[in-house]
């Protein structure tokens, strides 16, 4: 199940999960609905901080899946959640994104027709395989400067993966 957390609600987690690491928080905790609609999480080591009420609000609404009086656990996907979000996210060569979305999401077939459209022979693109076959169309692609034209032709063909494609190398 993926659940789509807003980024008030990241905060949220991010806070509970360093509290449960600072030993301040234990990692099975229960929500109580508190005077003019606060929220405390409580466990076996006390109450949150002060600092953690407002956290705990956005993460614990009245209004979200959580209920007053309600039980949780930390799972492993929350700690590491906390830190996948954390870390700082790599950068990666269009270049190399396009490689890896054309090897892993388009087959022989479209490719061939991918080249076709381009008005690009793929027998004659060079490699044995549809990997090596992805590198030879990307490098004649950048060399030709016809990149705005792949990237459309992709489309094109697989709307799906406008998500995944890479802008400008």
């Amino acid at each position: 199940m993926t659940v789509i957390l807003t980024e008030q609600q990241k905060a949220a987690l991010r806070s509970i999960v360093e509290a449960v690491r600072a030993d301040q928080l234990g990692e099975t905790f229960t929500i109580y609905g508190g005077a003019n609609g606060t929220t405390l999480l409580a466990s076996d080591r006390g109450f949150v901080g002060e600092d953690m009420l407002q956290v705990s609000r956005s993460m614990f609404d009245t209004e979200s899946r959580a209920s007053p009086g309600s039980t949780y656990t930390l799972l492993g996907n929350a700690y590491a959640f906390v830190d996948a979000d954390a870390r700082p996210k790599p950068h990666i060569a269009p270049r190399v994104q396009l490689r890896r979305v054309l090897t892993t999401r388009v087959n022989a077939g479209e490719l061939r027709a991918i080249c076709f459209d381009l008005n690009m022979s793929y027998d004659n693109l060079g490699g044995e395989t549809p990997a090596d076959r992805v590198i030879a169309l990307i490098e004649q692609i950048q060399h030709t400067q016809r990149w705005d034209a792949l990237i459309e032709t992709i489309l094109a063909n697989r709307p799906d993966l406008a998500g995944e494609l890479p802008e400008q190398p």
